[in-house]
């Protein structure tokens, strides 16, 4: 959702429903994020484990072949197969650093998605309550997109970002990027983002919320169905992200299991040309 978008969307919620999503972005959301976003200490992980183990298992290659030749550590031998065995493990242990990087994005962007959808039933509840004194005027005219969109792009989104720049300070604005992006992708696909006709007057169109809820005056059965909706939302999104992690990472998976094969064919083969 465009920075227009959202600004409309903030002015339509505070100025017209009297709901004030931003009132809870609080420490409360700031210590889930941090709780439930693990990949950015994880990547930290990914990057600084491959050399290291490429490193260790490397020095354990050189001692074996030193000790059964009986070469000195400077040998020409060992000095060129030291290389070449350095770069094929660093290279393939990158390459899975990958795949559970993957993996650990696709499981904090489920938390997030969770904890987006705990929170607009959190704001739902509280509209319904009394306790946010809404405008009771405009509460027909609440759609459960603007709610949630809301919530996801005033209070999690924002919070996740800062969270993740500050977390990684060399690649977290891309990371960040990345995650507004995944984020936009998620709500277009589960219908949680209106689309641009819809969005032109949100005031006017009270017929259309998410996945064709409808609310002309029939305010419980709204929240009723809005409850209903967000399970089946949070379900729908866990098992699609499911399904591009497992579409991302099966090709590597296999491409990871053809690479540790080529290079320990072609490290034997050094070792045969070498000694």
């Amino acid at each position: 959702m465009k920075k227009s978008k959202v600004k409309k969307l903030k002015s339509w919620l505070v100025d017209e429903a009297g709901v004030d999503i931003e009132a809870y972005k609080n420490e409360q959301i700031t210590e889930k994020v941090a709780e439930f976003m693990t990949f950015p200490m994880y990547a930290g992980k990914t990057i600084g484990k491959p050399p290291l183990i490429a490193l260790i298992i490397t020095f354990i290659l050189i001692y074996i072949l030193k000790s059964y030749f009986e070469l000195p550590f400077y040998a020409p031998q060992l000095i060129i197969f030291a290389f070449f065995a350095l770069i094929t493990t660093v290279y393939n242990g990158l390459v899975w650093g990958l795949i559970k990087f993957v993996e650990a994005f696709v499981q904090d962007i489920n938390e997030l998605v969770a904890l987006s959808v705990s929170q607009t039933q959190t704001v739902l509840s509280d509209i319904q309550t009394g306790k946010i004194a809404s405008n009771r005027a405009n509460q027909q005219h609440l759609k459960l997109s603007d709610i949630f969109n809301g919530v996801l792009f005033l209070v999690i989104l924002p919070t996740a970002t800062n969270f993740v720049t500050k977390k990684i300070p060399l690649i977290g604005w891309l990371i960040a990027g990345i995650i507004k992006k995944v984020f936009q992708a998620f709500s277009i696909i589960t219908g949680a983002q209106t689309s641009d006709k819809k969005n032109q007057k949100l005031k006017e169109d009270p017929q259309v919320s998410l996945n064709g809820i409808q609310n002309t005056g029939n305010v419980e059965k709204f929240y009723e169905s809005s409850f209903e909706k967000l399970s089946t939302l949070e379900k729908k999104v866990d098992h699609i992200s499911h399904k591009i992690a497992n579409g991302v990472n099966l090709p590597l998976k296999v491409y990871l299991l053809f690479s540790l094969g080529f290079a320990l064919l072609f490290l034997y083969g050094i070792y045969y040309f070498l000694f």
